[in-house]
């Protein structure tokens, strides 16, 4: 969601790289195909995810602190892993820290204790989280409306309007997930349901593959077509995995910064610099020990630690991921789902049950119907 450079394992800080981040950059350089093993690591990590979503689920309720929900998330992901793969050294852990982020926030959303907010009726409530095991990673966003009425009466409005058009798309682009499918013709069914629903995808969000270590990997696919931003086409592959994530609002989908503080970090290995403060350095290796490659959020420290922030940042070594926010007023609706692309069918990992909602608008143009419906993309005549 917010700044997220180009790593290179490449000339990395001039600490000494830990073991993990050795092993890393191997992975990393070397690739690595689909195995019978690595889809079994995505599928434990998926249904992990799957699991942690659906106890969180249950804690949006109104009045219900943000800050604890996301720190009872990532211990369940802790917990969940601690039950797998005891034998030997294995990597394992959140690849993303939980967030909840309501309404107009984009993302990102994770405060600390002492900066909680508490969540209301009505609200629309994103909640995001990745997993990795042994480097295989698999990712959930989900979209939950807590009910403002009777819980058998479904949100109508606005709210239900962006969480229908954002499951469509979601929807539509697995179903264009595909060996053959061009990047281009991702962000064009995003950007079409979207429209659908009166709404606008939000700008700097996409859909992209993943490889082991690497949360986020080089073939991006926006979701909403810009001239600042320059990502190179590509086309499906058989054995790619993909974080599909759409994001709209019913706004214009331009954000910007808050007033709150970000708590979610990465390190970019790319960058080197010998700090200065001693707290800085301090930092930097603990992230480097315990966080190699994957964001982090500033509750895994103590306060002492974090005297070190400012610094790190300053020089590009730890790379923030910003809460923006849309126009207040405004709803912005997450699905975020992993997927296997196979030639024999491309698998969604992780998902929950949708909110109850209901619109009044629905997907009528016939080429979306149809993509909807798992037919072959219609290429435009010479």
């Amino acid at each position: 969601f917010s700044p997220r450079p180009n790593f290179s394992l490449k000339n990395t800080q001039s600490f000494p790289l830990t073991m993990a981040l050795a092993r890393i950059e191997k992975t990393v350089l070397s690739g690595e195909p689909l195995t019978p093993d690595s889809i079994s690591k995505y599928r434990i990590c998926a249904e992990i995810a799957n699991k942690a979503v659906a106890e969180i689920v249950k804690l949006c309720l109104p009045g219900s602190d943000i800050a604890q929900i996301c720190a009872f998330g990532d211990q369940f992901v802790h917990e969940q892993l601690a039950q797998v793969y005891n034998h030997g050294q294995v990597e394992k852990g959140p690849a993303f820290p939980t967030c909840i982020s309501v309404n107009a926030c984009e993302g990102n959303f994770s405060p600390l204790a002492s900066e909680t907010q508490f969540l209301q009726a009505g609200d629309v409530v994103k909640i995001n989280l990745s997993v990795q095991l042994d480097g295989y990673i698999s990712s959930l966003g989900h979209t939950h409306v807590i009910p403002a009425g009777l819980p058998t009466e479904p949100t109508r409005g606005r709210q239900a309007d962006v969480v229908c058009a954002a499951h469509f798309a979601a929807e539509a682009v697995l179903k264009l997930l595909v060996p053959g499918t061009k990047s281009s013709d991702l962000t064009a069914v995003v950007e079409q349901i979207a429209a659908e629903f009166k709404c606008h995808p939000v700008e700097g969000t996409f859909t992209c593959n993943t490889k082991r270590f690497v949360l986020e990997g080089e073939k991006v696919a926006l979701n909403r077509t810009s001239m600042d931003i320059e990502k190179a086409p590509f086309v499906v592959l058989d054995n790619d995995v993909f974080h599909v994530d759409v994001v709209l609002s019913t706004g214009l989908g331009r954000t910007h910064e808050g007033d709150f503080r970000t708590t979610v970090f990465q390190r970019d290995v790319s960058k080197t610099y010998m700090l200065k403060m001693a707290a800085a350095r301090t930092l930097l290796t603990e992230v480097s020990a315990r966080f190699p490659t994957m964001p982090f959020t500033l509750r895994s420290f103590d306060k002492r630690a974090l005297l070190g922030l400012k610094e790190c940042v300053e020089h590009g070594l730890l790379v923030p991921f910003t809460p923006k926010y849309e126009k207040k007023g405004e709803y912005i609706a997450q699905f975020r789902f992993t997927a296997l692309v196979q030639q024999k069918g491309t698998t969604r990992l992780t998902g929950h049950e949708l909110p109850f909602v209901q619109s009044l608008l629905k997907v009528e143009t016939p080429h979306l119907q149809a993509v909807l419906q798992g037919k072959p993309l219609e290429q435009p005549s010479n």
